[in-house]
């Protein structure tokens, strides 16, 4: 399962697609992941983005370049400094499922990797911090509907941790991001449900919803990335941690309006 995004707006009509503020307290290092499935080659397209008044991190897709490189991008708007690296070319293959992870590590060091791919670094100074608390945009950009995203999206996750080569490579023959570093676990969207259950992030007791409003883009759809469902007999799981504020998830089988 997973959500049809249209390239005109994205999911609610105007600004923005899914869009949400949340307290997800990011800091260094931290990694975002999603499965895509992008159906246009031709132009500049964002796939997630987290920002706050100062800071922007996201992940982007330039079908309007050679090589359709794949990039993980910064912002800063108090210096207006922006970095566009690292980027990695000739790894997105269009209309099929992908899987990208991005790790922020620290202002001078970000990786990306397409596909399970070797990670790719970029060191140019970003000159900014995490984005705390940030707004999270899946499947474009805030302002306008500019640059938004055309194809399917499913399974987005965000870890205050790096999501190394190893553990991408697990995630990209199926596994759940609920198996992957779970205490580090800060938001994970699998966006597998048509109605308004769709969000199951629920971190440290405040539920991150992905809201519609305006005119519905986005669109339920069959097509299913190879995720395997964590847990199948549970509705719900309670992550340990030493602060006992662990996140909870709610799992895919309650989203979907199924039996426990």
């Amino acid at each position: 399962m997973s959500f049809r995004f249209t390239g005109n707006g994205g999911f609610s009509s105007g600004a923005t697609n899914f869009h949400y503020h949340t307290n997800i307290l990011l800091e260094y290092p931290s990694t975002l992941y999603r499965w895509f499935y992008p159906t246009d080659n031709a132009t500049n397209q964002d796939l997630i983005l987290l920002q706050t008044a100062t800071d922007y991190w996201w992940i982007n897709l330039r079908g309007d370049l050679a090589g359709d490189p794949m990039r993980a991008v910064t912002f800063n708007s108090t210096t207006s400094t922006s970095t566009a690296n690292p980027s990695v070319s000739n790894a997105v293959v269009f209309n099929q499922w992908n899987h990208v992870t991005a790790n922020f590590v620290s202002n001078t060091s970000r990786f990306i990797s397409v596909n399970g791919a070797a990670r790719t670094q970029g060191t140019t100074n970003s000159n900014q911090g995490a984005p705390v608390n940030p707004d999270v945009i899946i499947g474009g950009y805030q302002g306008g509907g500019t640059r938004p995203f055309n194809g399917y999206i499913a399974h987005v996750a965000i870890w205050n941790d790096q999501i190394r080569d190893a553990e991408n490579a697990t995630l990209g023959r199926g596994a759940s991001p609920l198996k992957t570093k779970p205490t580090r676990l800060m938001a994970y969207w699998p966006m597998v449900n048509p109605g308004q259950q769709y969000n199951t992030s629920s971190v440290r007791g405040r539920a991150y919803s992905l809201p519609l409003s305006g005119s519905i883009y986005a669109r339920y759809s069959n097509w299913n990335p190879p995720v395997k469902f964590a847990l199948p007999q549970q509705t719900k799981i309670a992550l340990a941690s030493a602060q006992n504020n662990a996140p909870i998830f709610y799992h895919q089988r309650q989203q979907q309006g199924m039996a426990a």
